[in-house]
């Protein structure tokens, strides 16, 4: 993870930016997931697709980000049964996409769906608003 202010490579655990002294997640000069300079009240990095404004709040620094590979593999592979939106944390999403795969098998065409937000950053986030770590 990188400080929104000035850019350099800090803990994940940090609660503070050793390097320029503000708070994590604080600033708005730099991508906190690529560290990719940012344009003045730009909402998404141009660079990895990044959310930068919304529900990125510095309260989730502090936990795990999940994969975006990881949610689209889930998704193509597994996307009927719901398992990527367990994955990223919708629990109740993915409830319903079970039930939709049962009843009439909409569930899989959702999951396409899914695939697809995935592999184009509209789905950029996991449910607690932390952005997935691109890694394609």
């Amino acid at each position: 993870m990188y400080c929104r202010n000035c850019g350099k490579e800090i803990n994940e655990h940090a609660q503070v930016c050793i390097h320029c002294g503000f708070g994590v997640g604080t600033g708005n000069t730099y991508c906190p997931n690529c560290g990719a300079s940012v344009p003045q009240g730009a909402e998404y990095c141009v660079n990895c697709g990044t959310r930068l404004k919304g529900t990125f709040h510095a309260s989730y620094y502090g936990k795990p980000q999940k994969s975006k590979t990881v949610a689209a593999i889930l998704a193509f592979l597994l996307g009927g049964l719901g398992i990527h939106n367990f994955y990223l944390g919708y629990t109740n999403i993915g409830i319903y996409q079970i039930l939709l795969s049962l009843c009439c098998g909409l569930g899989y065409i959702w999951a396409l769906v899914d695939f697809v937000r995935i592999l184009t950053g509209d789905i950029s986030t996991d449910a607690d608003g932390v952005p997935l770590k691109a890694e394609f």
